[in-house]
């Protein structure tokens, strides 16, 4: 993910006016809190004009039946509180989640719920001990065992120091390219590495290709391909498997038209190189941050030349001191499908019916490397999971979580020899394990803004209802499907939200010799139609129900 931050027209965040204007009373706010005359609080309830809402807009806050508003700044301290002493103060709501099966809401695919690994340097604040794909450990146990459990998945490798990587296929050390650092001149040994390390733990390659340095510093000049042809013979020569590449990473400054012609050349170079098409990797771009007026220019150029398009998102910048307390809100969680939706319009308008799938080619709660303590910690598996079912609404293919290895949001702790699972690590794999492709629509009796509810079909049997509470009560939540069949839960909860140790059922998940534990739900009352869930807890509930609507959803894919 880009590090630095974007000047450009396409700009990696674009929030509402009225967003900009309530940040900016927040850190005013914050300025004078000393200050007894203006308190938080009296600034933030103030009222506030409400903007005219977009499509997406309205088909969220319809979904989850709310308004959507920023938090008091002043309970930031109060997102650490003990799970336990929480549920202690309130009474369980009750509600009923009704889950319509003849409704279709999304699809994804096998390989959904993917995973990237970045080229930043050690000496990128958040990047040491070695979190680069140049130099981090390939043959780490837990590594290696992770990325078994995830096949098959996606292993995406990209990011904004892509652009610099040179491809040393004649072992001189990139002579050849005087201005190359040591850390972005990629050896063939580490590239078979890199391949193999896909290969031998059932995952698909996705390599991002360097689109800046065959510019010779202008812009607006056609990429020059030499380098990457001599990587494609090699890789041809040592029938090395990739399944895809990227080209480019966040150009927005190289001109529209001018990375379509590169995206039409690098085509070209793909059939020369690999002669059988079924051998021949898949072309995605262009790898930026949602402009919809970008793809719907850039679309229709290339729409003979790639296999998949793809989009960044992320909500906020990782070092904005307001996060932990916009992270729990429906707000925050909403903000990433609204910033895409102009992009999924524009691929179901013009691309979809050619048979181009939709990617998110990085994903995570901030860029900017994340935050520490909140990204990677139990308080940002709350979004994760909700980001993950959200994106299968819009009918993205493949989410590829940023990042692996690095920064505040890695899903492996870089710092530990044994590379230890933060709880996204645990999130993904559950996840892939017992979610289906097929999204469907739900409804809740009434209106709870922080009770976030999915259903989908389930990988195993039936239906998977996901109930995440991000909220200071419990819900008492009827599911009226659950009562003729046989139901199972899993229930994710921590200590605090910024704990590591994640708990399944109340025991905690940690690896033992070596060995990411097997998830087991508990089974519930037979005949039962409820299920108690928890304040900051995560709840995937398994019905055996509705096989035939499943069924058939995925015979009409």
């Amino acid at each position: 993910s880009s590090i630095e931050s974007s000047s450009s027209s396409y700009s990696r965040s674009k929030y509402p006016m009225e967003q900009w204007i309530l940040l900016l009373i927040i850190a005013i706010s914050t300025t004078l809190a000393t200050t007894p005359k203006i308190p938080i609080r009296t600034i933030y309830e103030q009222p506030i004009k409400k903007l005219p809402l977009s499509k997406h807009q309205l088909t969220l806050n319809n979904h989850f039946n709310k308004i959507v508003a920023l938090p008091d700044t002043s309970q930031i301290n109060a997102h650490k509180k003990d799970t336990i002493a929480m549920n202690q103060q309130y009474d369980a709501i009750s509600a009923v989640m009704s889950i319509d099966g003849t409704q279709v809401m999304g699809r994804s695919s096998g390989s959904y719920v993917s995973f990237n690994f970045d080229w930043h340097p050690n000496n990128v604040p958040g990047w040491d001990h070695n979190a680069s794909i140049m130099v981090c450990d390939l043959s780490n146990p837990m590594l290696i065992e992770f990325a078994t459990r995830m096949a098959p998945a996606h292993i995406r490798v990209g990011g904004s120091n892509g652009d610099q990587v040179i491809y040393d296929v004649k072992g001189n050390s990139c002579k050849d390219y005087p201005k190359t650092p040591p850390e972005f001149c990629l050896s063939m040994n580490r590239w078979k590495e890199i391949v193999n390390f896909a290969k031998s733990t059932g995952n698909y390659l996705i390599f991002g290709l360097n689109a800046m340095s065959g510019r010779n510093g202008n812009n607006t000049a056609p990429l020059n391909f030499v380098n990457h042809e001599e990587l494609f013979q090699y890789s041809v020569d040592h029938k090395l498997d990739i399944h895809g590449f990227e080209l480019g990473n966040e150009l927005p400054w190289v001109p529209l038209k001018v990375m379509a012609a590169d995206f039409i050349k690098l085509r070209l170079l793909i059939n020369k190189y690999w002669k059988l098409p079924k051998l021949r990797p898949l072309i995605i771009g262009p790898d930026m941050n949602p402009d919809a007026k970008y793809w719907q220019e850039w679309l229709p150029l290339v729409l003979d030349s790639i296999n998949a398009t793809t989009y960044h998102n992320y909500v906020m910048r990782g070092d904005n001191p307001h996060i932990p307390a916009l992270m729990l809100t429906p707000w925050y969680f909403n903000e990433g499908p609204i910033q895409i939706e102009g992009v999924v319009e524009s691929w179901k308008d013009l691309a979809q019916n050619k048979g181009i799938e939709l990617w998110a080619g990085e994903i995570a709660a901030c860029w900017h490397s994340g935050q520490k303590d909140v990204t990677n910690r139990f308080e940002g598996s709350l979004w994760y999971v909700d980001a993950l079912a959200a994106r299968v609404t819009t009918n993205t293919s493949v989410f590829c979580r940023q990042v692996t290895l690095g920064g505040y949001y890695e899903l492996l702790d870089r710092s530990t020899p044994d590379y230890y699972p933060n709880p996204d690590a645990f999130i993904s794999i559950l996840f892939k394990e017992i979610m289906g492709t097929v999204a469907f629509n739900t409804s809740l009796s009434g209106i709870y803004p922080k009770l976030r509810h999915w259903a989908q079909c389930g990988t195993k049997s039936g239906i998977v209802a996901l109930l995440i509470n991000i909220d200071k009560v419990s819900y008492n939540i009827s599911i009226p499907d659950m009562k003729s069949g046989d139901s199972r839960i899993y229930t994710l909860s921590a200590q605090s939200l910024d704990s590591k140790i994640m708990r399944l059922n109340g025991t905690p998940l940690i690896p033992v010799n070596g060995l990411l534990p097997k998830f087991k739900p508990d089974s519930l009352p037979k005949g039962s139609s409820s299920v108690l869930v928890e304040p900051l807890t995560i709840n995937f509930v398994e019905i055996d129900q509705n096989n035939d609507l499943c069924e058939y959803a995925l015979e009409s894919q």
